[in-house]
């Protein structure tokens, strides 16, 4: 994952960027606090926008028209398995991770850890989360199975 501070003095604006090039995801952390996650996005296009003259420009002209999931801590919206309410999940046998939460429609796992770092792994089957949730050992299951499998993106 490759981070990098992208200001934009000429408008104010400041840009955080995560960018996961295996995943093609780009996560934009804006100076407001809002942090959005956009697939799809090449190294070219990431590239473009870090070498921007004007970055904000190019942000709302070509960044903001990739598929969007927008995060925010304080109302974070993730379907639990087999709804469409949201809802943090537990993992009580687990001493790394706090919560998870899955969204069924989009495949995304968001896993909050007890010393409250959170990562969002696109792309994880349902099943997979299932016996995330059920294991005897998720710690185990997770580092084996979730981190070997797929990438993800520190979202906080």
């Amino acid at each position: 994952m490759e981070i990098t501070d992208l200001p934009d003095n000429a408008v104010r604006q400041h840009f955080q960027l995560h960018y996961d090039g295996l995943a093609r995801l780009l996560e934009v952390h804006l100076i407001t606090g809002e942090i959005y996650v956009y697939r799809g996005v090449t190294r070219t296009t990431y590239q473009h926008f870090i070498d921007a003259a004007h970055p904000a420009l190019y942000y709302h002209n070509v960044i903001a028209h990739h598929g969007c999931i927008q995060i925010r801590f304080n109302s974070l919206h993730l379907s639990e398995i087999g709804r469409d309410a949201a809802e943090m999940l537990p993992l009580p046998k687990s001493h790394l991770i706090a919560t998870i939460a899955y969204d069924n429609a989009q495949s995304l796992l968001l896993v909050t850890f007890i010393e409250k770092r959170q990562l969002l792994y696109p792309n994880v089957p349902r099943e997979t989360v299932e016996i995330l949730l059920h294991a005897l050992d998720p710690d185990e299951y997770y580092k084996k199975s979730i981190t070997v499998q797929y990438a993800c993106c520190a979202v906080k």
